[in-house]
């Protein structure tokens, strides 16, 4: 029945906003945690990564930051795209199930006046 129908409907719906809502937090908090590590690591490194000495002792640990911040850039990055393509998932399946819903209501109301 229609009925029967929609509250599965509801249930899955409710089901899949409860992990978006979950994996988007993930997600952000991922990112933001990753920003505070370039920007803790850019600070600490900060004028070593400006001003590479001609010759130094911290040459290869300056090295060895500019990689890990580049390796925390492009985690950066990914983490940014997955939320992104999470946000872009809810859109399409939240429009989905409105458009199914007032499908629903329209076909009940049909059949109730006829």
């Amino acid at each position: 029945s229609i009925a029967q129908s929609q509250k599965e409907m509801d249930t899955n719906r409710s089901a899949e906003r409860d992990e978006f809502v979950t994996s988007k937090k993930e997600y952000e908090d991922g990112v933001e945690g990753i920003q505070m590590a370039i920007k803790v690591l850019k600070e600490y490194y900060g004028s070593a990564l400006v001003q590479q000495p001609s010759v130094g002792t911290h040459s290869a640990a300056d090295g060895a930051s500019t990689g890990i911040i580049g390796l925390l850039e492009v985690a950066e990055s990914d983490f940014t795209k997955l939320l992104a393509e999470v946000e872009a998932d809810e859109k399409d399946a939240e429009d989905s199930y409105d458009k199914q819903t007032k499908a629903n209501k329209v076909a009940k109301a049909e059949k109730e006046t006829s």
